[in-house]
């Protein structure tokens, strides 16, 4: 339900709240990460308009459900990776949701992989559970990686690496 994925979007306010009075965290550049519904928190907490006073600067969705979000504006940048054989959370609707992004808004990528079961990038093997196809696909969780830290790195949130 999306009013729960509000409901943690102001938890992870909550954390990022935290963590701005913690003396080793650049307050100014806090992202949030997320995976299944951790991911449409990610796209419940960087909704625009803004609703809370400080911001986070970026925001990494892993196969999230994206049908509530179809036609929704997002305040910072942000990327999606999903699976074409997401069965959980289908990868069309995060499609749709890119396609219909304004011009004027930051930047929003959506990585659909060609095999991509839900939790691609955990190992679990491949098994369907009350109608949720899940499984391991290594191509796209090694390109998960490394477009999650490219991502980062764009931001100004990772240094690059040598």
């Amino acid at each position: 339900m999306a009013a729960w994925a509000v409901r943690r979007a102001d938890d992870a306010y909550s954390a990022r709240a935290w963590l701005a009075e913690q003396p080793y965290v650049d307050a100014t550049r806090v992202a949030v990460i997320g995976m299944s519904n951790g991911g449409r928190t990610v796209l419940a907490a960087l909704r625009a308009p803004l609703k809370h006073p400080d911001p986070f600067v970026a925001g990494v969705a892993l196969y999230p459900g994206c049908q509530t979000d179809v036609h929704s504006t997002f305040y910072a940048p942000l990327i999606v990776l999903i699976g074409s054989a997401d069965t959980v959370t289908p990868a069309r609707f995060c499609e749709e949701m890119e396609h219909a992004r304004p011009e004027s808004a930051p930047d929003l990528t959506v990585v659909v992989y060609p095999y991509g079961p839900h939790a691609f990038d955990m190992r679990l093997r491949d098994r369907t559970v009350l109608g949720m196809r899940l499984g391991y696909d290594p191509r796209a969780t090694a390109d998960a990686r490394r477009r999650v830290l490219d991502f980062l790195t764009a931001q100004g949130l990772v240094r690059p690496g040598p």
